[in-house]
């Protein structure tokens, strides 16, 4: 349940993506939840720096948060913003979810590897571990 009041909230989403319809599809599951949370939306990369730095300010709060980014819309910049959302662990309860991520490979791996959970919403399943052949 989606709350605008973030007191009432029980975590916080931060939605970094430009597409509105990527968004609503991500948000769908999440709106029915019976916990409550309020929502984060970034729709410019000049933006991220900021929405993390007041995720840091607003830490006596002690609200869980669950950062969801959006590889297609950060392309090159999404591991260095992952590794940013990841810096941010040791001060917050904090989980990094990679969506509409590049086919398996090395980017993949390296971004399970530092912590990102990588979820594909278009197979409605996480992406599995690749196949030793």
């Amino acid at each position: 349940m989606v709350v605008e009041d973030p007191a009432s909230a029980r975590f916080e989403v931060v939605l970094v993506s430009d597409d509105r319809d990527h968004a609503r599809h991500l948000l769908a599951d999440l709106r029915t939840s019976r916990h409550p949370f309020v929502i984060t939306r970034v729709r410019e990369r000049r933006n991220i720096a900021a929405a993390f730095d007041r995720l840091v300010e607003a830490l006596p709060r002690r609200m869980p948060v669950i950062v969801l980014l959006d590889f297609e819309f950060l392309g090159h910049i999404c591991e260095s913003v992952v590794a940013r959302a990841l810096g941010l662990k040791d001060r917050a309860a904090l989980e990094c979810i990679v969506t509409r991520p590049p086919p398996i490979g090395r980017l993949v791996e390296r971004l399970k590897r530092m912590g990102a959970f990588v979820f594909d919403p278009d197979l409605e399943f996480a992406t599995p571990e690749p196949l030793l052949h």
